[in-house]
């Protein structure tokens, strides 16, 4: 599993960081650990360099039940007011193995 670090931003209310996906077809999550992973806003860019697509779900997210992004598209998740996003509940999958995603988070 290929490991996220996000660099923390702007006195802890931004946040990114580049995650990779290590084999196409195995969804991994977007940051694999439990305390301060809450975040308002989440961008996911897919990076330009991918050359297939990347998926953005839960735990079971594939090819077969996404539409996915291409290089250089992103989708930006919120939740509704009062509410936070866990980074660790968000899963990747990708269509060739070792790309991935840009993650930009906001509180």
């Amino acid at each position: 599993m290929a490991v996220m670090t996000l660099e923390v931003l702007s006195g802890g209310n931004i946040g990114r960081g580049q995650k990779t996906v290590d084999t196409a077809g195995s969804a991994e999550a977007i940051l694999a650990a439990t305390g301060d992973v809450l975040w308002h806003s989440i961008t996911i860019l897919a990076l330009t360099t991918n050359t297939g697509q990347v998926y953005v779900g839960g735990s079971g997210v594939s090819s077969t039940n996404n539409q996915g992004l291409d290089a250089g598209e992103a989708v930006t998740l919120t939740p509704h007011r009062g509410h936070e996003v866990n980074l660790s509940d968000i899963y990747l999958d990708v269509g060739t193995s070792t790309e991935g995603a840009e993650i930009w988070v906001a509180r």
